[in-house]
């Protein structure tokens, strides 16, 4: 199995745990902390979509070489990938995730709040993620998602040949 089939297949686990979160468990518990949960997930699952799509570019020789970490992956995904497969209108949103990602890194205190989940910096300015939030960045991650898959399936006989099967 490729990098890019094995990233697109650990996306889609992150982004069903996601749904399956704010969908079934959030309704039924009512427990805000697990909205921060379920951006865990979304951000991991938007994560691996942008790292399959570069490593199926890289598979072809598209791209150079990147470092594994999100903001590497995020600036070449925006100079390159994108603009490449005419999904630049997802840049924003990935964007707006990889900083949702940084302010939970550097939250120096995180606490639920009605039905939001409440992330405070060192000079506690506040952002607050709501369920409405999340299901507009579920749908996004699912668009994007479905993009993604169709992106690198288009020539993925070709590994499937290399590998004998």
């Amino acid at each position: 199995m490729q990098k890019f089939q094995i990233a697109r297949k650990e996306a889609l686990i992150k982004i069903k745990a996601a749904d399956h979160m704010l969908t079934q468990t959030y309704p039924a518990l009512k427990d805000s902390k697990i909205l921060m949960s379920v951006l865990s997930n979304l951000i991991a699952g938007v994560e691996q979509t942008v790292t399959a799509i570069l490593h199926y570019d890289r598979a072809f020789h598209k791209i150079p070489p990147f470092h594994d970490n999100f903001a590497s992956k995020l600036h070449l995904f925006r100079n390159t990938s994108a603009g490449m497969h005419d999904i630049a209108n997802f840049v924003p949103f990935i964007a707006k995730m990889n900083d949702y990602l940084e302010r939970h890194k550097s939250s120096q205190v995180e606490f639920s709040r009605k039905d939001s989940f409440v992330m405070a910096d060192d000079s506690y300015n506040l952002r607050a993620v709501t369920a409405k939030d999340l299901k507009k960045f579920l749908d996004e991650a699912k668009s994007l998602y479905m993009k993604a898959a169709q992106i690198t399936s288009e020539n993925e006989e070709i590994f499937n040949l290399e590998a004998g099967d």
